[in-house]
């Protein structure tokens, strides 16, 4: 059973944690097991009691549930013909993890180590956040040194009912790709099942965190709470102001303020509550108290392509949407939480290396299926096509483009401008490109020559360029933007940096981040593993300094 939520908070607390996604449940919850240590967790959504949200295979449908999510619109880029697109976020108990795609994909080992290598975090390579991984992690595949099987986070190793997937590892065989039992093992390229965040059938989130509190004296959780600032005296972080039911509340934190509200709504909080670059604070009317150039910057997000293709055989999930097929998946579900709805819409994948000028052989890229063919209708049927294919979805995972973040006005209730600056890097438009043809070549190589009829469903110059250079002149028109908006908040040791490798804001004591926005560069997967990662990284880091007595 959750935690109570509360509609006032009391006083006393320790620690004040602004947002309640995977970063926030991780560090709140290990912080309340500090002994004598209060914690208060706030969080702008609900607690969401939907029982769509913890089905799998109801992922599509909770993605478009406007009271579970943050629905931001990024700016059209005027240097590219690349149009605005939304951006989405949890806002819930859970964050992103109850409503994302469930997908637990860490990144690979040579990205943790370049934010130790080229962005200068010591203490932040691979062998050094492992530990964290899998403290967070109750894997099926047991403790196996690079798993966990004790923490609050649920993972399994993947499967499909739907025939798609096989055939789509099959083509990537055919194509030379390794198939691989573990992609979170993978130093080379490889295809295989992705592993979920899914434990006997249903969905598991960062509310995992907040099951396992041993005190629940020790924790308040206050939702439906919209931060709008963080409350400065004498360069110290005090108290943390919020709005609820159209009132305006104020909370002290003993300690230490730890903000947890994601990339966006992390580094439009810094800017309203006057820490940010002084010029954009000025533009909005907010006082600058401190000049922080580098918050809003280097905006990382994964930039897609989108590959449609129709086959013939009745192999993907078009086939399960008619009303027998419902029926039939909706019992297998009833009966013993198996079968198509436990499963994920993106079962299987390939990690691919696209850049090859750099003499590197680690992947950079992402292939990943998708089991249908994306509809247009409203409700149930309305998800996938009347036409049976798949997608697969190909994305750069190492983007070396940067985009920013700004504030709108200096109201706290409306959306910061955010500009996604996708492909502003030539290097990165030849690089999708490339990772783009490696694509069409599994299916052209691999599907094509198997039993499947499938043919391109958008004839476009993606299904008959066969020059990468051509290709990366026209893909503005078909760019998508995935939710792993990383890196305005950035760690390092430079002065420019925005958080130390403590997670500190320069320049402030008592506020530290624990979300994604600290990372300096981002990876080639998903954020969510990396955020629990976070999250459990800074709970160690406030333990281990209240155990040398430098706490309250």
């Amino acid at each position: 059973m959750i935690l109570r939520d509360k509609d006032t908070p009391a006083k006393g607390y320790d620690y004040v944690v602004v947002g309640a996604g995977p970063g926030g449940c991780a560090v709140a919850s290990r912080l309340s097991q500090m002994p004598g240590c209060r914690v208060l967790l706030l969080e702008a959504g609900a607690v969401g009691r939907n029982p769509l949200l913890h089905v799998p295979a109801a992922a599509i449908l909770t993605m478009r549930n406007s009271r579970y999510l943050w629905r931001y619109r990024t700016e059209v880029d005027p240097l590219s013909s690349i149009g605005p697109s939304d951006l989405l976020a949890g806002r819930m108990v859970g964050g992103g993890t109850g409503i994302n795609g469930m997908m637990y994909l860490r990144g690979q080992p040579a990205d943790f180590d370049r934010w130790r290598d080229i962005a200068g975090c010591d203490g932040w390579g691979h062998d050094d956040v492992l530990p964290y991984f899998r403290r967070s992690e109750a894997s099926d595949r047991g403790d196996d040194g690079l798993h966990g099987d004790c923490g609050p986070i649920g993972t399994s190793r993947g499967s499909s009912s739907l025939p798609i997937a096989e055939a789509f590892l099959d083509a990537c065989v055919r194509s030379g790709l390794e198939c691989a039992d573990d992609l979170n093992a993978l130093r080379h390229e490889g295809a295989g099942y992705y592993d979920r965040m899914i434990r006997n059938g249903r969905r598991t989130t960062a509310r995992e965190y907040l099951r396992r509190v041993a005190d629940p004296r020790q924790i308040d959780i206050v939702t439906g709470a919209h931060v709008t600032g963080i409350v400065m005296a004498g360069g110290h972080a005090r108290a943390v102001r919020y709005c609820k039911d159209n009132a305006v509340h104020q909370v002290e934190a003993g300690a230490e303020i730890i903000l947890t509200a994601g990339c966006v709504n992390t580094t439009q909080l810094l800017m309203l509550s006057g820490i940010g670059p002084a010029a954009e604070l000025a533009r909005h009317g907010i006082r600058a108290l401190i000049d922080a150039p580098e918050i809003g910057a280097n905006l990382q997000n994964h930039a897609a392509i989108t590959l449609h293709y129709a086959l013939d055989a009745g192999i993907t999930a078009r086939d399960h949407l008619n009303w027998r097929g419902a029926l039939r998946a909706g019992g297998r579900y009833l009966a013993r939480a198996g079968g198509l709805l436990a499963e994920l819409p993106t079962p299987v994948g390939a990690l691919i290396r696209a850049d090859d000028g750099d003499g590197a052989n680690e992947p950079d890229s992402q292939i990943i299926l998708g089991a249908g063919l994306p509809g247009h209708g409203r409700g149930l049927h309305g998800l996938l096509s009347d036409i049976p294919g798949f997608t697969l979805m190909v994305n750069h995972g190492r983007p070396r483009s940067r985009g920013h973040i700004g504030l709108r006005s200096a109201d706290p209730f409306d959306p910061p401008v955010i500009h996604n600056r996708f492909l502003t890097e030539a290097a990165d438009r030849l690089t999708l490109a490339k990772a783009v043809m490696r694509a069409r070549s599994i299916v052209e190589h691999g599907l094509l020559a198997g039993e499947y009829r499938v043919r391109p469903q958008l004839l476009n110059e993606f299904a008959a360029s066969d020059d990468a250079g051509a290709l990366a002149g026209t893909i503005d028109r078909h760019i998508s933007a995935y939710y792993h908006m990383t890196g305005t908040c950035r760690m390092g040791t430079d002065s420019g940096a925005v958080v130390d490798t403590a997670l500190r804001v320069r320049g402030i004591d008592g506020l530290r981040i624990a979300d994604t926005s600290i990372a300096p560069l981002l990876v080639n997967g998903n954020t969510s593993a990396m955020a629990f990662m976070i999250g459990e990284r800074a709970a160690d880091i406030l333990s281990r300094r209240q155990e040398h007595g430098a706490g309250r």
